[in-house]
């Protein structure tokens, strides 16, 4: 069990979230978490996020994403990177 990371700021338009250093911004070093998990991008003023077919999922409030679609994160919601044994951070 990994404890909760602490605020990053998304300082580019988009981030990368796995479990490789080589291959994402903000690393999660945690089986369940795949090499590249997911994208987190910031449109509009929003945050979006994409799972980019990680094989353990991401969630938003206990909500599965569809690989490759994505979905807008509203302020106080959970994001959950991997399954069984999650690494999360709470937006807003």
């Amino acid at each position: 069990r990994v404890a909760r990371p602490g605020a990053i700021e998304i300082a580019s338009e988009a981030m990368t979230v796995g479990r490789v250093p080589e291959n994402a911004d903000v690393v999660i070093p945690v089986a369940t978490v795949s090499g590249v998990h997911a994208r987190l991008e910031k449109k509009d003023g929003n945050l979006v996020v994409t799972d980019m077919d990680s094989t353990n999922g991401t969630y938003v409030n206990e909500r599965k994403l569809v690989p490759g679609f994505p979905v807008a994160v509203q302020p106080g919601s959970l994001l959950i990177f991997g399954g069984s044994h999650p690494s999360y951070g709470q937006f807003g």
